[in-house]
């Protein structure tokens, strides 16, 4: 009785590193919750992958001590301005903040569109604001950052219905964008914004979210593993542990293919909704007219990407209706947008011809010829930029 007893006991030890271990001793050893390894272990019958999900878990609820005060790791990656899966990568191979910090302010060539707001008329800063006040600081963050709200508004807001965006503060937003999105690339865009409401997470994560699991269930992978997969090699800082970690987790064909497509249909998703941001900064003059050159060049922007941003973002729409292609009005914008595309090349009789040809009117005209100087003007910025680029190199 004793020797089956033992022996059972032993077929219980599961190997791991080299070893054979309970789960019990694994999950102590590598400091993550026993209950949740167990489910993990359960769920994928690999310990490897088990422990790397458990510590997803367990950093998703850490919280780390910054001179404001205490703080989630969500709201750490807001702080310094990464993305959170970049920012829990770096933290598991070891980096301390300072040093992701660092690395960021190093490396970074992108720039916000809007300037951040962090600090208070009092001297403030909006964390040390939350923190003194029990606010979720990702939800005043983002509604003052995001959907243009006062803090007095986004603290109201927070105090009577909890840490979810509003709907109307979504669809104020991203109304248009969304729409053109769904219909341009077959995002479901109620999905993407329930994301956004009950996570409090960017459009961009949103985006990212709803692309790995739409993509994962379509091949039948889990899409929780998928997620958290992604986050991992499309991580420019993993990129020397790539194939180790494949190897590690057994990433096989069908998951390196899922990740591949999710990552090239949002990078697509991602830049249609940058110009969106770069169209809307443009028209609200958020910037002068020595910055939008610069602009233009950190985003590196491409000569087609300026009659994206002028002429398409926008086109489809009347009054925030969607128009549809076979309507009158939207055939004539077509028309008229293609007319602006080439009224910088065309002589002074072509430019006549076009006009009585096509019968447009002195309202359109003035329309077409205004576009047509702000796409001139603008793709002259992306020269001026390639200029004092190579100057700067030479």
């Amino acid at each position: 009785m004793y020797n089956k007893n033992k022996q059972e006991t032993e077929d219980s030890k599961i190997e791991y590193k080299g070893e054979h271990k309970f789960l019990k001793a694994i999950a102590r050893d590598e400091d993550v919750a026993e209950t949740t390894l167990t489910r993990y272990f359960q769920k994928y019958d690999n310990i490897d992958k088990a422990v790397f999900m458990a510590k997803i878990q367990r950093q998703k609820t850490r919280q780390v001590k910054i001179k404001s005060g205490n703080v989630n790791l969500y709201d750490l990656s807001i702080i310094l301005g990464i993305k959170y899966s970049e920012l829990i990568n770096s933290l598991n191979s070891g980096m301390s903040i300072e040093e992701i910090k660092a690395q960021n302010q190093n490396s970074s060539k992108r720039q916000k569109l809007k300037q951040e707001y962090n600090i208070l008329s009092n001297g403030q800063t909006l964390l040390e604001y939350c923190v003194e006040n029990g606010l979720n600081y990702a939800f005043i963050y983002k509604s003052i950052n995001t959907y243009g709200k006062t803090l007095e508004e986004a603290v109201q807001e927070y105090r009577k219905n909890g840490s979810k965006i509003p709907n109307n503060w979504i669809f104020g937003k991203y109304g248009l964008l969304l729409r053109h999105l769904m219909t341009s690339m077959g995002v479901n865009i109620q999905r993407v914004v329930d994301y956004m409401r009950k996570e409090q997470i960017s459009m961009n994560e949103a985006i990212e979210k709803y692309v790995i699991r739409r993509n994962a269930k379509s091949e039948k992978l889990d899409a929780d593993w998928m997620q958290e997969l992604y986050g991992v090699l499309t991580d420019e800082n993993m990129s020397d542990e790539y194939e180790e970690f494949k190897k590690t987790f057994y990433i096989d064909e069908t998951e390196e293919e899922c990740i591949t497509k999710s990552h090239t249909e949002i990078q697509a998703l991602e830049r249609k909704i940058l110009l969106f941001e770069i169209a809307e900064a443009i028209e609200e003059n958020v910037f002068s007219g020595e910055e939008v050159p610069e602009l233009l060049q950190i985003y590196e922007v491409r000569p087609d990407e300026i009659e994206t941003i002028f002429l398409d973002l926008y086109s489809k729409f009347e009054n925030g209706i969607m128009l549809g292609e076979e309507q009158p009005l939207m055939k004539r914008r077509n028309l008229l947008n293609d007319i602006t595309k080439k009224w910088y090349y065309l002589g002074q009789e072509e430019r006549e011809n076009v006009l009585a040809d096509n019968g447009v009117t002195d309202e359109e005209k003035k329309m077409i010829m205004d576009l047509s100087s702000k796409i001139v003007k603008y793709k002259s910025m992306l020269k001026v930029g390639e200029k004092e680029k190579i100057v700067g190199e030479n």
